[in-house]
């Protein structure tokens, strides 16, 4: 999805709050105000191809508030969460807590472009997977986005 230079430099605006702060970006109406959700979430899944966990912290809420000095009802407000998407938490049967962790790995456009065009080319994936040097998880996330992208295609 197309998103607007507007959305891009909000977007960047957002990136440089501190958590805790908030972003209110003014809307026209309902419908404004979820358009302008779309493109914004369209531009985090895009960030966080190469940001993976800045990309996570980003996120937006409507609000409605009338502001009499402005006159505006609607509101999307971006802001990033303070907590961090790669930490969780398993609470035991006997009650103990044990912290996990995962690893968001960033993907490099280019790369991700040409593994899609070699392997829906028909090139074998193990001949993609030699010259990229990848790792099975490397192959594995690559695919998945494939399939995002098949998936994204066929819905247009």
């Amino acid at each position: 999805m197309k998103h607007s230079q507007a959305v891009s430099e909000w977007f960047d605006k957002i990136l440089a709050l501190s958590p805790g702060d908030e972003l209110w970006i003014p809307c026209n109406d309902l419908s404004h105000q979820n358009s302008l959700k779309t493109q914004f979430y369209s531009k985090r899944r895009e960030f966080s191809i190469a940001e993976p966990v800045k990309g996570e912290k980003v996120s937006f809420s409507k609000r409605i508030k009338l502001d009499l000095n402005t006159n505006t009802k609607y509101w999307l407000v971006g802001y990033q969460k303070s907590i961090d998407p790669t930490v969780a938490y398993v609470k035991k049967k006997n009650k103990e807590v044990e912290e996990v962790t995962i690893s968001l790995k960033a993907i490099d456009p280019m790369k991700e472009q040409n593994f899609h065009r070699m392997v829906t080319d028909g090139l074998p994936l193990e001949e993609v997977k030699t010259i990229y040097d990848m790792t099975e998880d490397e192959v594995a996330l690559y695919e998945s986005l494939i399939e995002d992208r098949e998936l994204i295609l066929k819905k247009s």
